[in-house]
């Protein structure tokens, strides 16, 4: 059986891994994301005319977004008491506020005018928020603790 360990939570961060997790998990979200691609267009049928939709913008939007969630993770880091715990609520607060669109979007794609967007369209770039979220946070959170 295992218990919960309230240290866990107040594990500090090694700075001087920050950098170099991040840039691990920067480039592992990107591979997760193409591969999650790679997977889902051969089981459905992806709009080709969807711009969020290439690998180009897939493998971009990936590279920025988890890059800015690094940056974060580097602050909350040097400011933070319990950087770990106070990471984790950033991140999926603000995975949460992320999907939003998208979930609007798969609701009723006409109110969003990008060309080729279909409520499956947009249910995947949910998709890609996931796997990125999941990646980004677990490679952060246990490659920089301080042993």
């Amino acid at each position: 059986m295992t218990t919960y360990n309230q240290s866990n939570e107040r594990k500090q961060v090694d700075n001087g891994r920050v950098w170099k997790a991040g840039l691990l998990a920067i480039g592992a979200a990107v591979v997760a994301n193409l591969v999650t691609f790679l997977i889902l267009s051969a089981l459905l049928e992806l709009p080709a005319d969807f711009p969020p939709l290439s690998v180009g913008a897939i493998a971009f939007l990936t590279a920025l977004f988890t890059f800015v969630a690094v940056v974060v993770f580097a602050v909350v880091a040097r400011v933070a008491r319990r950087p770990i715990r106070t990471y984790r609520i950033i991140a999926t607060v603000t995975f949460v506020i992320s999907i939003i669109p998208n979930l609007l979007a798969a609701m009723n794609p006409a109110s969003f005018p990008f060309p080729g967007g279909t409520s499956t369209a947009f249910l995947v770039l949910i998709v890609f928020h996931v796997v990125a979220f999941l990646v980004t946070v677990s490679i952060l959170t246990t490659r920089t603790v301080r042993k």
